[in-house]
């Protein structure tokens, strides 16, 4: 909302209802119409796959979700779970339009999703390499070596580079650099599974 009420347009991805609500609500009290193009709300979990997958809440903690594939949501104790719509960024681009449009970019994309951040970026690379994302702010925890080094790897490919923190970079390729990436950032985390480390990425 600070966003917009700057005059950039927001477009937000939320999955659970409840969330949804409270964001019309505040878009209410502060005079914005819910048919205004400023604030678009896609209500759906984004990850690197497009279908449906078992969204894991507490009622307690709104904020807090998790998904899983269905198959496997058997498996947890959680009474509080639902379906939800999940897409890729490369699919719902494609939809919209905002490849082919010349006019279209994003100032600043915040990938904050609970540890599935490297998701996410795996289900982006064509709109990263696009060029239509300036900024890129993103929130990871300690879940996956692999993807989160994989996620990288879209990163660096799409020819993003770190602003912060201030790592010394090492390597010539794209899968060497996030190599060196992944190990710092593994190291920063250690074996705190809570512990979470920002990252901006800039284009280079």
């Amino acid at each position: 909302l600070l966003s917009a009420s700057l005059g950039h347009k927001v477009i937000s991805f939320e999955p659970n209802p409840a969330n949804v609500l409270r964001l019309c609500d505040s878009l209410r009290l502060n005079d914005f119409n819910l048919g205004d193009p400023e604030v678009k709300i896609f209500q759906k979990a984004v990850s690197n796959v497009h279908g449906e997958e078992m969204m894991l809440y507490s009622p307690k903690n709104p904020g807090q979700a998790f998904l899983k594939p269905i198959e496997n949501a058997h498996e947890e104790t959680n009474d509080h779970k639902a379906k939800t719509t999940v897409i890729m960024l490369d699919k719902l681009a494609e939809e919209q339009g905002w490849l082919a449009n010349p006019n279209f970019e994003i100032k600043l994309l915040k990938i904050d999703v609970e540890g599935k951040e490297p998701q996410v970026t795996l289900g982006a690379p064509n709109l990263l390499k696009s060029g239509k994302v300036e900024n890129i702010l993103t929130e990871g925890r300690r879940f996956g070596r692999s993807n989160i080094r994989d996620s990288f790897v879209v990163f660096f490919d799409a020819g993003y580079t770190i602003k912060e923190p201030e790592i010394p970079v090492k390597g010539k390729t794209p899968e060497e650099k996030a190599k060196f990436v992944c190990d710092w950032y593994l190291e920063k985390l250690g074996s705190n599974s809570m512990k979470v480390v920002d990252m901006w990425w800039v284009r280079a």
